[in-house]
């Protein structure tokens, strides 16, 4: 037992400057992934403000169309509540698509099913260093 401990011990006597060198670089590794876990944090939080704004698009689009609007009426419908959360289409590099039917998913063949999908491209933060771009999407 006595063993493990000399080299801790001469670790924190050491004065050579060593032990501050290893300290600054393993900061710097540290810091990078503080940065990314903020980057990462950012991206889930507008992941769930896209899925809300697709969920209430697709719901209220959906509506409007059950209730004799066009499909173009519902595709209106459906851009300007994803408007309302922030989400302009052609905006800030967002995209916002809307099907009438879905092309994707098991209502395909549903008359009355409407899809919206976002997509965005994400900021980058500190995740500059390991990745060139980032783009979250929803769809409902």
């Amino acid at each position: 037992m006595a063993d493990f401990r000399r080299p801790i011990r001469g670790l924190l006597r050491d004065d050579a400057g060593v032990t501050a060198v290893v300290i600054g670089l393993s900061m710097t590794a540290v810091m990078g992934f503080a940065g990314l876990a903020v980057d990462v944090g950012s991206w889930y939080s507008n992941k769930r403000t896209a899925q809300g704004a697709v969920d209430s698009a697709a719901y209220s689009a959906a509506l409007d169309y059950g209730a004799g609007d066009t499909a173009t009426g519902a595709v209106a419908a459906a851009k300007a509540i994803t408007s309302q959360y922030g989400l302009t289409d052609g905006n800030n590099g967002v995209t916002v698509t809307v099907n009438q039917p879905p092309t994707s998913g098991s209502h395909t063949a549903t008359a009355g099913a409407v899809e919206v999908i976002v997509r965005k491209a994400e900021p980058l933060f500190f995740a500059k260093l390991f990745m060139s771009s980032a783009t979250i999407s929803a769809r409902a």
